[in-house]
């Protein structure tokens, strides 16, 4: 008797409540269908170019949000047909609302990459560095091959010369093929570059320093040398500073404007040859350049921010060299002209540095200068807000 009571009071109970994880069918207004829809109607756009896993956030979400509905169905259906279910995908703990899921998802998911007009995708800040670095060696190994053969004896006129040329720059591009991956630092990358092209300035301010009383082949071992020492150099301040390449950028600027204005001082005070003023311009560039590098990290000047640099210094050289000749002025004296020079090259970079302080900023700049030109000349103008 009791069993039967018993099993009259489940069955009854089985009757009178639905089983957990079951919900009565809900009913949707027009607005919801609707957005259904639109979500689902994403989800399988973002399906069909192949972003897989922003569209598994969306349709689980349409299934989360709007069980029983038509578009709720046809997301479990794409579901099961593209097998996204038993992809490795981030999830999230919202239970209520997919929008926590949504942004997680749209944080850590790769954002597409743009294509050039040839349809190949852009390459990565990395990855380009690694070019730079692979034709910049490339470059450095035909030179190298071409010293080479003027070590050994062999005549620039002969077959032996663009031979060794295009084995030197083979040679390059292998090594750096092969010794770097697609994650090249930029920083390394710009050092390295930067390392020769100053070994090979070394070697040309030594020659010419020197009377250029060197032999061919004692020219070249000089070259080979300098280029090597600068490129092993770039990589060793690399490592020990660790340079980025802004501050590579900004120990390059202030490296060769450094030289220029020394040499102009220079040349606008002392009746020298040019042998001194070699000697000149390399002392004074080297201690430039490692006074930038050593200053970079604490300047906080962005690489694009060289490049302005470097135009203010052009414009107010040669506007300083310029100014009697605007005034109506005959001024032919050399010298005045040099220390003139020597004056508008810093002032122009501390101009530029003054108006591009705020470029890296997220505040919008007050203004902005702006050069135009005339029928008798150019005209400068300032905008900004006030």
């Amino acid at each position: 008797m009791r069993s039967a009571i018993f099993a009259l009071c489940i069955f009854l109970c089985g009757v009178s409540y639905p089983q957990i994880g079951h919900s009565e069918e809900q009913t949707y207004s027009t607005e919801e269908i609707a957005a259904a829809d639109a979500l689902y109607n994403e989800a399988f756009e973002l399906y069909v170019a192949g972003e897989k896993v922003r569209a598994l956030a969306r349709l689980k979400e349409v299934e989360r949000r709007y069980p029983g509905t038509k578009a709720a169905e046809e997301s479990r259906r794409l579901l099961d047909i593209a097998e996204i279910k038993d992809a490795e995908t981030p999830t999230s703990t919202a239970e209520t609302d997919g929008e926590a899921e949504t942004q997680v998802l749209e944080r850590t998911a790769e954002p597409p990459r743009e294509t050039n007009i040839f349809g190949v995708p852009e390459p990565t800040r990395n990855e380009r560095a690694r070019y730079e670095l692979v034709i910049g060696q490339a470059v450095h190994g035909l030179f190298l091959g071409a010293e080479l053969c003027v070590v050994m004896g062999c005549s620039t006129d002969s077959d032996a010369f663009p031979t060794s040329m295009v084995a030197g720059a083979a040679v390059g591009l292998g090594l750096m093929i092969g010794l770097t991956d697609t994650q090249v630092d930029p920083g390394l990358s710009s050092s390295v570059n930067s390392g020769t092209l100053w070994g090979g300035w070394q070697a040309l301010a030594l020659y010419g320093g020197t009377g250029s009383t060197l032999d061919d082949r004692a020219s070249a071992a000089l070259f080979m040398g300098a280029q090597i020492a600068g490129t092993l150099g770039g990589f060793g301040a690399y490592r020990a500073l660790d340079l980025t390449e802004d501050h590579v950028a900004v120990g390059n600027t202030l490296g060769i404007w450094s030289g220029i204005t020394g040499t102009l001082i220079h040349a606008s005070l002392i009746d020298s040859d040019y042998d001194q003023l070699f000697i000149s311009a390399l002392i004074v560039g080297d201690i430039g350049l490692v006074s930038g590098l050593l200053w970079a990290p604490h300047s906080g000047l962005s690489r694009m921010q060289t490049f302005a640099l470097d135009v203010g210094a052009v414009l107010g050289g040669m506007l300083a060299a310029g100014v009697p000749l605007m005034f109506g002025m005959d001024d032919f004296s050399e010298r005045w002209a040099y220390f003139r020079m020597a004056i508008g090259i810093p002032t122009g970079m501390s101009l530029a540095y003054l108006l591009t302080s705020s470029w890296d900023s997220e505040e919008e700049p007050i203004g902005s200068l702006s050069l135009y030109p005339t029928e008798s000349g150019a005209g400068m103008g300032w905008m900004g807000r006030f």
